[in-house]
């Protein structure tokens, strides 16, 4: 793939969670750089190599996209969800999964909120940095 497209793929999934790029074949044509990048806006870790990083990408959007219509409020996801879907979300999240749905259901969203803030976190950081670069000079003439 060259260079553009990649981009361009790492921009349309960041740009499009619902992206048909979302999966193990498209995202093993990114560098690692860029793979680190969509951890870095999903609020998950970054450590290993693409092949780890690529599945821990897919495993995450799939329990954050699962989660997404919840408030935080885990009484509306107990009804939902059966524990051993709740206990899988929680194993993929690398989080506790002990106890009954309404426990895992409150790690998940505690979990999903703290990964939605170091992703608008990192996010912000980025906006600034572009902000302070340089930026090109014209010439009123």
């Amino acid at each position: 793939m060259e260079a553009d497209t990649v981009t361009k793929l790492c921009s349309d999934l960041y740009r499009d969670p619902n992206h048909e790029g979302w999966n193990d074949y498209d995202l093993a044509t990114l560098p690692k750089r860029e793979l680190v990048f969509l951890c870095r806006i999903m609020g998950i870790p970054t450590y290993g190599n693409a092949e780890t990083i690529t599945i821990r990408l897919l495993t995450c959007r799939i329990v954050r996209k699962e989660l997404s219509p919840f408030g935080d409020d885990p009484a509306a996801v107990v009804p939902v969800f059966k524990r051993s879907r709740l206990h899988w979300m929680c194993q993929q999240a690398k989080l506790w999964k002990s106890g009954n749905k309404y426990s895992l259901s409150v790690v998940l969203l505690r979990w999903r909120n703290e990964c939605r803030h170091k992703g608008q976190a990192f996010l912000n950081e980025c906006i600034e940095a572009t902000k302070a670069s340089d930026q090109q000079l014209t010439l009123k003439l």
